[in-house]
């Protein structure tokens, strides 16, 4: 089974329970299925695939059916959490749209012939 879900402050539309992979990984086992963290190493570095995808994909399988990925050389086990780095890069993209908005609303703020304009688009 291929899964993916948020990890905690990746934010984004009805993601209401965001928790590192380990989280479901606990819970997939309690319902006898084991974790191959298998394709996060491959597409990691892979820009073209989205971040949040490339941090969140988990392979399970029920544990009756694991030796289909054991005997092909694949391990099972907890995910790590990898995702630090994706969400400062992102909250850092934000914070660089914020500033360049922030800049540039003080300018139109100072030309005194942009100043209406600018309020009355601004409420």
């Amino acid at each position: 089974m291929l899964f993916s879900a948020a990890i905690p402050y990746q934010g984004g539309t009805h993601h209401v329970n965001e928790q590192p992979p380990a989280y479901w990984a606990d819970i997939f086992e309690k319902e006898g299925f084991v974790c191959f963290d298998i394709l996060r190493e491959r597409i990691l570095g892979d820009a073209s695939i989205d971040w949040c995808y490339r941090q969140n994909i988990l392979i399970f399988i029920h544990k009756d059916k694991q030796d289909m990925l054991t005997k092909q050389g694949f391990s099972s086990g907890k995910p790590i959490y990898i995702a630090a780095y994706y969400i400062w890069k992102s909250q850092e993209d934000v914070l660089s749209i914020a500033k360049n908005y922030m800049r540039i609303r003080s300018m139109f703020a100072k030309i005194p012939f942009l100043k209406a304009s600018y309020k009355k688009f601004i409420k």
